[in-house]
């Protein structure tokens, strides 16, 4: 009997997923086998969303491809490699390109974004045009609960990199690094193992 209900759970749960990515085919540009999106999530531009196999994105995400703003038309880019996990409600906007390796950690409450509004004096933000970069994030890389990666001058984050938690990122950060606060600190991983402050970036 334990057996036969196993099986059966097993069917259901298969059932549930095969629906899930018959949606997936419809919103996005690719979804990968054995990924999972979880409601509720907001959703824009999502035939310029692309995510690979066995990545988990939790509920709450705001994933925006933003392809017109006051009026200029844009070609966004979102690409989220495989096995990528992100946390409960992170927003992730573009205009451009934003990159996310092979296995990365993204944690709870972060930002990941390639645009900045223009101010204009006595301009709502809704009336003022984008200043667009580029980010990429690479493989393996973990990025701490509450972070802010502002890519609108372009942001290039290596492989094997810690982000602590509520940390500011606006400029590159190397491989094998550990990078925390605001402003940003950098800690480079020596090939002897010990670790020393190398650089700051505001």
């Amino acid at each position: 009997m334990i057996a036969l209900l196993k099986r059966i759970k097993a069917i259901i749960v298969l059932i549930i997923n095969s629906v899930e990515h018959i949606e997936y085919i419809f919103r996005y540009g690719h979804v990968g086998i054995l990924s999972s999106i979880k409601k509720p999530i907001r959703v824009v531009g999502g035939k310029h969303i692309f995510v690979g196999n066995k990545t988990t994105i939790l509920n709450g995400i705001r994933i925006e491809a933003i392809e017109k703003w006051n009026g200029k038309k844009y070609s966004p880019e979102i690409r989220i490699g495989n096995n990528v996990n992100f946390g409960q409600n992170c927003h992730v906007t573009c205009a451009n390109k934003i990159i996310v390796g092979n296995g990365v950690s993204v944690m709870p409450q972060v930002l990941i974004t390639d645009i900045e509004h223009e101010y204009i004096a006595d301009k709502t933000l809704l009336e003022t045009g984008l200043e667009v970069g580029a980010v990429e994030i690479g493989d393996y890389t973990v990025i701490g609960m509450g972070t802010r990666i502002l890519g609108s001058r372009g942001v290039k984050i290596g492989r094997n990199v810690i982000v602590g938690t509520n940390s500011i990122i606006k400029s590159n950060i190397p491989d094998n690094s550990i990078a925390y606060g605001n402003p940003l600190k950098i800690v480079r991983r020596s090939e002897d193992g010990r670790s020393k402050i190398v650089e700051k970036n505001s």
